[in-house]
């Protein structure tokens, strides 16, 4: 288990240039752009797995404790209206992918669990990476492949918050449809 989140801590680490540097002391969700809320919520996990990997103290309560707080920020961000559909569900699926990457499964010793489990991993690193990997059958749940997966879906998640105002000129630009040619001069 401690070397499950030392992997995690340390990956999540190595990847932290992710973050915005926007502070998330302030335990209460600014009422400002979603751009700015998601931003919070972004730095949340990674300024959470940096100090850990940084004190050391990345065991499960910590990091538990980190995704438990960023869910209650992102629900009610969600309730407010500040975030839309797209970032709520590809965070929440985040914080989703860590917390089975952390659980414990003493109150499952026969394995029950570990087909479906390893299905969700191997779903979220191959829809964000495009690799596939077999992760029935190993004891580290792929933790390396997780770690890269949820780093390049937070940076995915900056890319869609900073595009997300210049979207509807994007539509315009890459999806318009030409105008027709010119009628051709009939001769005579």
């Amino acid at each position: 288990m401690i070397k499950k989140l030392f992997i995690i801590l340390a990956l999540m680490f190595l990847v932290s240039n992710v973050s915005t540097g926007t502070s998330v002391e302030n335990e209460q969700i600014p009422p400002s752009s979603s751009n700015k809320v998601g931003k919070i919520l972004l730095d949340t996990i990674v300024s959470g797995f940096k100090a850990a990997a940084i004190s050391g103290d990345g065991g499960y309560k910590t990091v538990d404790e980190l995704l438990q707080r960023s869910m209650a920020r992102l629900r009610k961000a969600k309730e407010d209206r500040i975030i839309d559909s797209v970032f709520y569900r590809r965070y929440k699926r985040i914080l989703e992918i860590l917390k089975l990457s952390i659980m414990d499964f003493k109150h499952d010793r026969e394995g029950i669990l570990s087909d479906l489990i390893a299905r969700q991993m191997q779903n979220f690193i191959y829809d964000i990476t495009g690799e596939t990997r077999d992760l029935a059958q190993t004891k580290s749940r792929g933790l390396g492949a997780i770690a890269q997966a949820v780093s390049f879906e937070l940076l995915n998640l900056h890319i869609y918050l900073d595009t997300k105002a210049n979207r509807p000129d994007f539509i315009k630009k890459y999806f318009r449809v030409p105008p027709p040619p010119p009628p051709k001069k009939k001769n005579h």
